[in-house]
């Protein structure tokens, strides 16, 4: 990562490089002299390469076949939902479930995304019925 003198990202870039099974001693040995050769990543992304042009210059001097696919905009997405977090529920059990139910409800918040779920005292009521159905 290039790190301006404000702290904001100049440029960042990464890649990860795995040989196939079959892949020729020749050929390792062709790619890891031009990846000892690159250079920094986040440099050819700062000096405009794409991952195309950077995609060349690893395997430059040998005859392959790139598949390259559409760009893609990367964004981060959480996965949670209340389904998960219901599902995270269900793992504590009974006893912990009756515990909480104590309180007449309960607040899950995603450690990813910070998401709330709020379950009131029906909602926990139900899960532990679920529990108590799926032992029997």
């Amino acid at each position: 990562v290039l790190v301006n003198p404000d702290l904001s990202v100049a440029a960042a870039g990464g890649l990860m490089v795995q040989a196939l099974p079959g892949a020729d001693d020749a050929t390792l040995e062709q790619i890891e002299s031009n990846l000892s050769n690159l250079g920094s990543i986040s440099q050819l992304v700062q000096q405009g390469l794409d991952g195309q042009a950077i995609m060349h210059k690893i395997f430059a001097g040998m005859e392959v076949d790139l598949n390259l696919y559409e760009p893609m905009e990367l964004t981060f997405r959480c996965q949670c939902s209340r389904e998960r977090v219901t599902t995270a529920l269900i793992s504590l059990g009974v006893q912990e479930l009756s515990d909480i139910l104590k309180d007449g409800q309960a607040e899950l918040c995603c450690h990813f995304c910070g998401e709330k779920y709020q379950f009131n005292k029906a909602e926990l009521e139900a899960v532990i019925d679920s529990i108590k159905q799926q032992e029997s």
